[in-house]
């Protein structure tokens, strides 16, 4: 009797301990990363000279192009994320480094994100290893945003079918956009919101995502929106991607009015285990010069072609012949076309 009084009292004396202790317990931490680097050939232009519808290029010769560390800290019903980067992508399409910074809640039929993440829309993303191609292509460096800093609303309407709306700072957080007037003077600034509305269906190796977004221009003010459209079908050793862009802004105060279009495709074949060949076809009109920057009506179509390696699970090598054909002049010498051959290796954990 007395031994069973004794365990009684101990069990009782341990037990704020033991809540403390589970109270106390720290969140499930994970981390991965990556890194790659490419080899440029310029095949149409001199050395000293790169392409300026490749994007996020650079000079020709070897050249590291992004490092990314990810951490992710659970604590159930509240996740952590943080993506930073380094390297020339990163310094340009990164905010101070960071990719992507926010916390995500889970509640009873839906999820709540605050902070900063990449755009929802696009097939192509930064990291090089979840793409087909490593080029990125002319719809990822022109025609779509690039992140976007606030909060966002995540419902899963059924098992397949997930909706998700956003309300962010300006435009594109390209370099920490507040919806400036573009006059420099940052007292005067015109703060701005954009909405974006994402859906996406996806069902064994199916994927359809519509993204639709109400902004306006980080520079001008002009009210505008975009559309943007991505169906992926994996088909075994086939798999191919179609994706479609069209944006429009309104005239104000004098500036007129302008819009793009874009549309690209692209095919991967498994032909091995280690071993694919990819594919991809794009065209963008931009009518009015202002994605591109080239302040001139341009269309352009870009041919790639590619293969990637395996190296186990963890790495792979690829190559790739790059062709850009432009309406106009816009390239070296007064040429029309751009030709470049690139090879890259990326490793990932």
């Amino acid at each position: 009797m007395s031994s069973t009084k004794n365990l009684l009292l101990a069990a009782l004396l341990l037990a704020p301990l033991a809540a403390s202790a589970e109270a106390a317990k720290g969140p499930t931490v994970t981390f991965s990363g990556m890194v790659d680097s490419y080899y440029t050939l310029n095949l149409s232009h001199a050395q000293d000279y790169w392409s300026p519808t490749s994007g996020y290029s650079a000079p020709t010769g070897f050249n590291f192009n992004f490092a990314k560390l990810t951490s992710v800290a659970e604590l159930d019903p509240v996740t952590f994320r943080l993506d930073v980067g380094y390297g020339r992508e990163a310094l340009t399409t990164t905010n101070l480094f960071v990719q992507q910074a926010y916390a995500s809640m889970k509640f009873k039929g839906f999820t709540l994100d605050a902070g900063r993440f990449v755009t929802p829309a696009g097939f192509e993303v930064y990291e090089a290893k979840d793409n087909w191609l490593y080029t990125k292509g002319l719809i990822f460096n022109f025609a779509l945003p690039t992140a976007h800093q606030g909060v966002r609303v995540a419902v899963p309407l059924s098992e397949q079918l997930t909706l998700t709306g956003y309300l962010a700072n300006g435009g594109n957080l390209f370099d920490d956009d507040l919806g400036a007037k573009g006059d420099g003077d940052l007292a005067s600034s015109m703060n701005y919101y954009t909405g974006i509305l994402n859906l996406v269906y996806a069902k064994d190796a199916t994927t359809l995502a519509v993204t639709g977004f109400i902004t306006k221009d980080p520079a001008t003010l002009q009210s505008g929106y975009l559309l943007d459209a991505v169906f992926t079908q994996n088909m075994g050793l086939l798999a191919f991607n179609v994706s479609g862009d069209y944006g429009n802004f309104d005239s104000q105060g004098g500036i007129p009015s302008y819009s793009w279009f874009a549309v690209g495709g692209s095919v991967k074949y498994q032909v091995s285990d280690p071993f694919k060949i990819v594919g991809r076809v794009e065209y963008l009109d931009d009518a009015d010069g202002a994605r591109t920057g080239f302040g001139t009506s341009l269309n352009v179509m870009s041919f790639t072609g590619g293969v990637g390696y395996a190296i186990g699970s963890n790495a792979e090598l690829r190559g790739e012949l790059r062709l850009d054909k432009a309406s106009e002049n816009v390239y070296r010498s007064a040429k029309d076309t751009m030709l470049s051959a690139t090879a890259a290796a990326i490793a990932w954990f």
